[in-house]
């Protein structure tokens, strides 16, 4: 049995490191137990449209990236009953990449980290994550009014996250 071809190279992405990276400074306060830890360990690779989101993780440093784009780097740090990020980086101008109507603040970076491993890889949100999550990501002029669809799609590739 011959080993396997090797995919072309032009099937591999080819991603657009962080260059200037920028320190997000408010981390998830959130503990992820050794479990979770395994599986979020094990990354996510998104196979739709709608599932936008990559995580590849190696040794404790979590990359998350879309569209060819790194995003984030987490580094996980072991604690008591689990793992928890110690320090994050992200884009200096990823927020000239947001979509229009979207006012990032420090507490977005935070949110959206837990929820790429909450919410995406481990498929577990609660509904604090969700409400900080609405609150961070809604556009201003539609505050009170619930989030558009259109920004929670355009963001995470969800229709919904209620």
């Amino acid at each position: 049995m011959s080993a396997p071809a090797e995919p072309p190279e032009d099937s591999v992405p080819h991603l657009r490191q962080i260059v200037d990276p920028v320190p997000v400074p408010l981390l998830p306060a959130r503990t992820w137990t050794h479990e979770e830890w395994s599986r979020i360990r094990r990354g996510h690779e998104g196979r739709t449209m709608e599932d936008r989101w990559n995580i590849v993780v190696d040794g404790r440093v979590a990359t998350v990236w879309r569209s060819g784009i790194v995003r984030y780097e987490a580094t996980f740090e072991p604690v008591d009953g689990g793992w928890w990020i110690g320090s994050a980086v992200t884009w200096a101008d990823d927020r000239d990449r947001s979509p229009a109507d979207v006012y990032w603040s420090d507490e977005y970076d935070g949110v959206m980290l837990e929820w790429m491993f909450s919410g995406i890889v481990l498929g577990t949100p609660d509904a604090d994550l969700q409400r900080r999550l609405h609150t961070v990501i809604e556009p201003p002029r539609h505050r009170g009014e619930g989030l558009p669809g259109l920004v929670l799609h355009t963001t995470l590739g969800l229709r919904d996250a209620r």
